[in-house]
């Protein structure tokens, strides 16, 4: 009898080891309350290092009754002709990446992922291999943070064994999104900051995010950007809604990202900058910044312009510089000025853009000058300076561009009084040449009036290193023009006498050779210390350093002094004079 009992509890243990597999305790915790799984699949977030492989419990034939499951370990089921689908149930803290690996063992297979409405969010039909007769998945599929089944499904009447694991890793988003994504509208848009960055995701189940900014001034906004996928789209609205800039940057082969770095000139004002999916299948994570600097204009405008016509012009007055800003939702600006005589006025400006167009207009609205303006290809730069004869009354300055050519620019319209009479005088008029560039100071006046360096004049210099005549150029600025020209002299470097000795009715002389900026040498000597009875010698090279002279009186004291020389210009300019030695000629 006791042998009976042991025979059944044997088979007992045998069969409930065949019908249900031991499962470990990770496994086991998976099938648990919603709760438990939710906070399980939060240590997965955070740690996915510890992967587990599990022979699963059948799984269930419905959401209702999905198996709950965790990312970052691998699970085991089988397809047959009496259970045609399984689902199963997890959880994810926050958006990201679910990369779907799995293998199958028959085929053909259907993959599913549904969020918790039971919304289809996305599939895969994978192929049979021929040679390793498995189907192999390895997928990627992003998703916002929140609760989803994956479901697997025969196709037509293929059974078999399949195993899978849903690997997780973080969109780390800088606004965490849920379901079909909480930030779809503009009227749902992330409050964002210029000069910060921000990361974002686009999901298989959310396909575009809006982000709000403001700007407190006019100015441009670079924007840079990288994102994980083939295709995308990047847009700019105004606070009504309309369209004021897009990209749809272009995916690099060899890096993987789009990288994007882009500048967009804006009024101030409030906008909306939107990322959106390119295409169904274009999804992963980007990353941007929006960073501004400021264009400092002189009249403050705000979204669309508030000086875009001549009922609108600001008043300006002549003699004084302006800043203004071409922006992509302003494109043109009116300044009003007054001319009291009839006189030539100059407007002057300069702008940071590829083209721009500058018209005058009568107090009537018609158009007397214009003025068609295209970017120096060396300067990067627009700079103008145009005569215009107006008479006496009231203009308008109009400054046009357009969407592709924006940016700041400055401009001034000036009735300028020539420089050319001023008296300009400089600090140094004569130099010694020692390789350094020389730059004297310079002072100018007007009539009584004491003009000011940068303001009203520029100075540069030229001609101003070697042996020869420097040049300085003062030229007008702000209410003045025309230039003025001075000259200052630099002086080859001296030499010294090294020895003299003295000869029979003559003496010879030796000196420190001096090449550099020298031509060649001149001497001279005289019986007086005055040398008012001197004799000169010239010596036309400048390597040669002795010299001996002959045929002078004997037992004659001499005086004896040495110079250099460099011709510039067809003209000898000479150092000055070396220390005098004497010598005594003998009999």
């Amino acid at each position: 009898m006791i042998k009976k009992k042991l025979a059944v509890l044997l088979v007992t243990v045998l069969l409930s080891t065949t019908i249900a597999p031991a499962v470990p305790a990770t496994a086991q915790e998976s099938v648990n309350s919603e709760a438990e799984m939710s906070e399980q699949n939060e240590d997965d977030i955070r740690d996915e290092s510890s992967i587990h492989s599990v022979q699963t419990r059948a799984a269930g034939n419905s959401m209702s009754s999905a198996t709950g499951i965790s990312t970052g370990t691998t699970y085991n089921g089988s397809l047959t002709d009496s259970n045609t689908i399984d689902y199963y149930k997890f959880s994810i803290g926050s958006s990201g990446r679910i990369t779907l690996t799995a293998s199958a063992g028959m085929a053909y297979i259907y993959y599913y992922i549904y969020d918790s409405s039971g919304n289809q969010i996305w599939y895969i039909n994978p192929h049979w291999d021929n040679t390793t007769q498995t189907i192999s998945t390895n997928e990627a599929i992003d998703l916002t943070k929140g609760t989803y089944y994956y479901t697997v499904k025969r196709d037509g009447s293929g059974t078999g064994n399949y195993s899978f694991k849903l690997s997780f890793s973080s969109a780390e988003e800088s606004f965490t999104e849920t379901g079909d994504g909480t930030d779809n509208l503009m009227s749902s848009a992330n409050e964002i900051n210029v000069n910060t960055d921000y990361k974002g995701q686009i999901a298989d189940n959310d396909d575009r995010d809006f982000y709000r900014f403001v700007l407190t001034s006019s100015g441009r906004i670079t924007f840079t950007a990288t994102a994980g996928m083939v295709y995308i789209n990047y847009y700019i609205y105004d606070s009504a809604g309309e369209e004021i800039w897009r990209i749809n940057p272009y995916w690099n082969s060899a890096t993987e990202i789009i990288s994007t770095d882009e500048t967009i000139d804006l009024t101030k004002g409030t906008y909306y900058f939107a990322v959106r999916r390119d295409g169904g299948s274009n999804t992963g994570n980007y990353s941007f910044r929006l960073q501004f600097s400021g264009a400092n204009e002189s009249f403050p405008e705000a979204e669309g312009g508030t000086d875009n016509s001549i009922t609108d012009a600001n008043d300006i007055s002549l003699n004084k510089e302006y800043r203004g800003q071409i922006a992509r939702n302003d494109d043109r600006d009116f300044y009003e000025f007054t001319v009291n005589s009839s006189d030539s006025i100059s407007v002057v400006s300069e702008a940071h853009m590829p083209y721009l167009y500058y018209y005058i207009y009568d107090s009537a609205g018609k158009e007397v000058w214009r003025k068609s303006s295209y970017r120096n290809s060396t300067t990067k730069k627009i700079n103008i300076a145009e005569e215009v004869e107006l008479t006496a009354g009231t203009y308008y300055l109009a400054v046009e561009g357009s969407r592709d050519a924006t940016g700041p620019y400055s401009f001034g319209i000036y009735r300028y009084m020539s420089i050319s009479p001023a008296s300009v005088s400089l600090s140094v008029k004569s130099y010694v040449y020692d390789g350094l560039a020389k730059k004297p100071d310079v002072t100018v006046k007007l009539g009584s009036m004491m003009l000011k360096k940068g303001t009203d004049y520029t100075v540069s210099y030229s001609s101003n290193k070697n042996v020869g005549d420097g040049k300085v150029t003062v030229i007008g600025k702000g209410t003045y023009n025309g230039s003025v020209i001075k000259t200052f002299t630099i002086k080859p470097k001296g030499t010294s006498l090294s020895k003299l000795t003295s000869k029979s009715k003559g003496f010879k002389i030796k000196w420190k050779k001096q090449e550099v900026q020298t031509s060649g040498y001149q001497i001279q000597y005289a019986t007086k210390s005055s040398f008012s009875n001197k004799r000169t010698k010239t010596i036309t090279s400048r390597t040669k350093t002795t010299i001996t002279l002959k045929n002078l009186k004997a037992k004659k004291k001499y005086y004896v002094r040495i110079r250099t020389y460099k011709m510039v210009s067809g003209k000898k300019l000479y150092s000055a004079w070396s220390g005098v030695k004497k010598v005594k000629t003998r009999k």
